[in-house]
């Protein structure tokens, strides 16, 4: 198929690699990021006394720590003796352990101007369109200037794992830029075209087809993790006796849902999941849906996660979607199709042109030494951040364990 791709060529994926990087170190600078070249001219000496203990002579300038704009004098540890008798009838934040007090570069318009314009048109639209919108995001980068400082100003990155992670989220931001930057390079701006999308609608009619769906109300009632079998046996008898009133006609469906439902997002709407396709649904639903007439509410269903009262609205045979839906749709996955194959092309040119090899050898040898190192010694915390995007990872909680499928689109 014919994407629009222009010729990629030594000479133009050179040029596009330079653009890009530029591109890349730029935003960043953005993100707080520094080049090797300096501090910005603009930067204005701050000193603050060295603390006793700080390894530094007393009365002398603390060592300047780079800040956007400006530097400013990077805090010493306190004295022996300085504990919490030292921070009595301080505000709690003053006393928060590795905090020191220094203003923060203002924002200004031209900031919120650079961010605004490094974003998409239509989100940019958005938060230009509501004053309220407009605030809460002033407030966000405020927020994120004033930690950022005090993360600065408090030597953050002086922890090796810090400085590790923070690497690491600056390589891959990099990196995308960096590959976006090459797909809108070598992706015509006029494609596809009007021929290519009806090519694409006569030839794979497949991928424009709603599929069957039904519409599905639910009360959701979890078990507690771990519970033993008196607290499962006690769950159950209580969703049997909502399942029996409803049955009887004694309750109303949303009122229940609205009030014992554990899953937030269709406990608002009255139990109402969204229409879900029916290839969707778990084997329990789907089963349940073969016998249960549209209305009837069933008896409970056990999951690996609590039990569901079920009621099914009418199925909605599958159709194929009118031309005005299935052409905007045609062009994204033309797009996103494209997208993906430049990406694939720009990595395999990229793998060749800038090898990193490491043998197979190398693998198995580097296996048995990281098997045989006594991690003790690294198994550090920084902030609850874990080396897997800096998350936690939360217990299933009720909402996300009733969600059994996911909406249509």
């Amino acid at each position: 198929m014919d994407f629009g791709i222009r010729g990629m060529g030594n000479t133009h994926f050179l040029s596009v690699i330079i653009v890009a990087t530029a591109v890349g170190f730029a935003a960043g600078a953005w993100l707080g990021l520094r080049s090797a070249d300096g501090p910005p001219a603009n930067e204005v000496p701050v000193a603050m006394p060295v603390p006793a203990g700080s390894g530094a002579p007393a009365g002398e300038a603390a060592p300047q720590v780079s800040l956007a704009g400006r530097s400013v004098a990077a805090p010493g540890v306190p004295a022996a003796g300085e504990t919490a008798s030292a921070a009595a009838g301080q505000p709690l934040e003053d006393r928060v352990a590795g905090v020191v007090s220094v203003t923060a570069p203002a924002l200004t318009l031209a900031d919120i101007e650079a961010l605004l314009g490094a974003l998409p048109a239509n989100e940019r639209d958005t938060w230009l369109a509501d004053a309220e919108a407009l605030g809460r995001l002033v407030e966000e980068e405020s927020a994120l200037r004033s930690v950022l400082t005090a993360a600065e100003v408090n030597r953050a990155l002086d922890d090796s794992l810090t400085a590790l992670l923070v690497q690491r989220a600056r390589d891959r931001t990099l990196v995308d830029l960096y590959l976006t930057r090459v797909v809108r390079a070598n992706l015509s701006p006029d494609w596809p075209a009007e021929a290519d999308i009806a090519r694409l609608l006569r030839e794979q009619p497949e991928r424009f087809l709603l599929p069957e769906r039904v519409p599905v109300w639910q009360i959701f009632l979890p078990l507690e993790e771990g519970a033993e079998a008196e607290g499962e046996t006690a769950v159950l008898a209580r969703a049997r006796e909502f399942s029996s009133t409803l049955r009887k006609g004694k309750a109303d469906f949303a009122v229940l849902a609205g009030q014992h439902s554990a899953h937030a997002a269709s406990r608002s709407a009255g139990g109402y999941m969204g229409l879900l396709a029916v290839a969707d649904l778990l084997p329990e639903l789907r089963e349940l849906l073969g016998r249960l007439p549209p209305g009837t509410v069933s008896e409970p269903v056990r999951s690996p996660q609590g039990f569901h009262i079920v009621r099914f609205g009418e199925r909605l045979p599958e159709r194929a979607l009118p031309e005005a839906e299935a052409k905007p749709l045609a062009r994204e996955l033309l797009v996103r199709d494209a997208t993906v194959a430049i990406r694939e092309a720009a990595l395999k040119k990229i793998r060749e042109t800038h090898p990193v090899t490491v043998s197979a050898d190398e693998v198995d040898a580097w296996h048995q030494a990281l098997l045989s190192r006594d991690w003790s010694d690294g198994e550090r915390d920084v902030g609850s951040a874990q080396a897997t995007n800096g998350e936690q990872r939360p217990a299933l909680d009720a909402d996300a364990a009733g969600a059994w499928a996911q909406p249509s689109p």
